[in-house]
């Protein structure tokens, strides 16, 4: 019997199931028996010749093990000049009709026809939307030509013409009303086999549910699946037929699964062995790491000794039990007496703090010390020997700068530079922030956290050009380039501070991609502040409330997104911005509030107040009643 395969870490392949019998309740899930009637063989996402590992690796099974497959047009990476090649991490893999193969990545997908040796680029990313990140591609078995690609929040697609031209497809579900184009997360797809107008999906992160959608009706049915729970959604869907039924087969990160159309009955066939654990390094530093609410102060008030001693009493009173405190600032100044040959030369060290002095008080209020190091944004290295470092301005052949207009007080405008940016791409950045990782560890800060971990996101970003830049190198690599030689120089736990969407999607919009960032930091912080949502998102929902929600919501998409390895801890918009500056004072308590009662009820394990002027009005009794968890769906 022909047997479709699908090993994937997003979606796939193809099903079937008849509408009206999936509308049926299912029957109690069975337990996998070996005495199961002969009709029902062992799944083949089990025994495939071919997987795709958690690692998102595809693998071929050969006389020695598996091992990584190679073939022309399969998508590779480099980590910088000089490293080799190594296959690129892959999000989904199927096997679907005769030989044909199908991937994705998070910018394309591609196919091959003579199983892995070829492969030909089906679509690229911008012909769903400039920041499309791709999860999930299915081919039909029935119609030639005819596709289903899936996104993190684009929405789901079909084409009719071998990927030239594609049709964004009704949304299935969504949680909720996300506004401005945002569409609900597609884990996997795959089309039917007996009714060619009808498809089946994972979406979402619900996890108990699966979709049914028959394109020709419009209609969208619900199957209940007992594999799934909140957070832990199918990730791989596949279809083979049996005699005259199908069997639609759900794979997790626990186990497989198969349904029955006939009997409507699931079964689990078999538990998947589980990922490796973290090392004994990597848990003590996510434990060292965990249940911190902290806050930022900037340098200057940190210098002072009875400023800092002031804040440190205020805020433990409050409830808080770590601090931020800027070591590498937004101009690039190092403010403390640094002996690194590169700052010194830049003339970046800026000792504002007596390191050690601070290192002790801090410890001695029984805080946990996080050193904040702007890592892009750097002014000093910016103008270092003749703009070495500096990105570049493709049009002028001179510095990039990215510029604001001011108005004076004569009421005249003046355009001034704002931001000085340093190649993302450029080896000698990477290890240059790392060696101030591996000196504040030295000095005895409990944890490094890298703040503009970005490519530029304003001004005249169309004209830059990076002159570091590789081939087979995306911002994503270059970003995890850096992880790597930042992890590679420190033992204390790392964090990253991250865009709000690039916490509440899986995406990677200027280079920030959670699931990445979470191989090499142990703390990811998402800047889920709602005002700087645009206003279409969550639209329709009193204004209190959602900030509670993307609190929330955001903070358990974040934990699915990085698979629960490392600590969500995100930070809090402890000010006020547009019409928020209206808010009487009970209001923008409840705001604040709102924020923090979203966070207890999700999987976050701590919190950061953000107020740059370190002004924190906002803040008028103790936080604690938020620092204990909620019961977790």
């Amino acid at each position: 019997m022909k047997v479709l395969r699908v090993l994937s870490l997003g979606a796939v392949l193809g099903i079937s199931l008849l509408i009206l019998a999936c509308a049926q309740k299912p029957q109690p899930v069975a337990a996998y028996s070996a005495t199961l009637p002969e009709l029902v063989t062992p799944a083949p996402v089990m025994d495939s010749q071919v997987k795709l590992s958690r690692d998102g690796i595809l693998e071929t099974l050969g006389p020695k093990g598996w091992s990584a497959l190679s073939g022309d047009g399969l998508p590779v990476r480099t980590f910088g000049p000089g490293q080799p090649l190594e296959p690129r991490p892959l999000n989904s893999f199927q096997e679907a009709r005769d030989n044909l193969w199908t991937i994705t990545t998070p910018f394309a997908g591609l196919y091959s026809t003579d199983k892995g040796a070829h492969w030909t680029t089906l679509l690229v990313r911008k012909k769903l939307g400039t920041y499309a990140y791709l999860t999930a591609l299915a081919a039909s078995p029935a119609i030639p030509d005819f596709w289903l690609v899936g996104t993190s929040f684009s929405g789901l697609f079909e084409s009719h013409d071998e990927g030239k031209t594609w049709k964004r497809l009704p949304d299935l579900f969504s949680t909720y009303d996300y506004g401005d184009g945002y569409h609900e997360m597609v884990n996997a797809v795959a089309f039917s086999y007996q009714s060619p107008d009808t498809f089946y999906a994972s979406v979402g992160k619900e996890g108990d549910r699966l979709f049914i959608h028959n394109l020709k009706t419009g209609k969208t049915e619900i199957l209940a699946f007992p594999g799934g729970s909140y957070l832990h959604p199918a990730q791989a869907l596949a279809v083979h037929q049996e005699g005259d039924q199908e069997i639609l087969e759900a794979r997790t990160d626990t186990a497989w699964w198969r349904y029955a159309t006939k009997t409507h009955t699931w079964l689990k066939l078999k538990d998947r062995t589980p990922p490796p654990l973290p090392s004994p390094a990597k848990l003590q530093r996510l434990k060292l790491s965990q249940d911190r609410w902290g806050f930022y102060l900037n340098a200057h008030h940190a210098a002072n000794p009875r400023v800092l001693e002031k804040y440190l009493a205020e805020m433990k009173k409050n409830g808080l039990n770590a601090v931020v405190i800027d070591m590498k600032n937004d101009l690039g100044e190092l403010t403390y007496d640094s002996h690194i040959p590169l700052a010194r030369a830049c003339g970046a060290v800026q000792p504002y703090l007596n390191l050690p002095e601070l290192v002790k008080t801090v410890h001695a209020q029984g805080f946990y010390l996080i050193g904040r190091v702007v890592v892009f944004k750097d002014k000093k290295l910016f103008f270092y020997d003749h703009n070495k470092y500096a990105v570049w301005d493709k049009t002028t052949n001179e510095p990039w700068v990215n510029h604001e207009v001011i108005k004076e007080a004569d009421g005249k405008e003046k355009v001034v530079p704002k931001e000085f940016w340093v190649d993302t791409y450029a080896q000698d950045v990477w290890n240059y922030n790392a060696a101030i990782a591996k000196e504040l560890q030295d000095a005895g800060v409990d944890e490094v956290q890298f703040d503009y971990i970005r490519f530029p996101s304003d001004g005249a970003i169309w004209k830059i050009r990076d002159r570091f830049a590789i081939p087979h190198m995306t911002r994503l690599d270059a970003l995890e380039a850096f992880l790597k030689t930042a992890r590679a120089a420190v033992s204390i736990p790392l964090s990253v501070d991250i865009y709000g969407f690039n916490g509440y999607f899986e995406a990677d919009y200027l280079g920030q991609n959670m699931a990445m960032m979470s191989k090499y930091v142990d703390v990811i912080s998402p800047m889920f502040y709602p005002s700087h949502f645009f206003k279409p998102f969550l639209w329709n929902i009193n204004y209190f409330e959602r900030a509670r929600i993307i609190y929330q919501d955001g903070s358990d998409r974040a934990w699915m997104g990085t698979k629960g390895r490392v600590n969500i801890r995100p930070w809090v918009q402890t000010f006020l911005l547009g019409g928020e500056r209206k808010f009487s004072t009970a209001h923008y308590v409840e705001y604040f509030e709102k924020q923090l009662e979203g966070l207890q009820h999700s999987h976050a394990k701590g919190f950061l107040l953000w107020n740059n002027m370190n002004d924190y009005y906002m803040v008028t009794k103790s936080v604690a009643p938020y620092e204990t968890r909620a019961a977790q769906r």
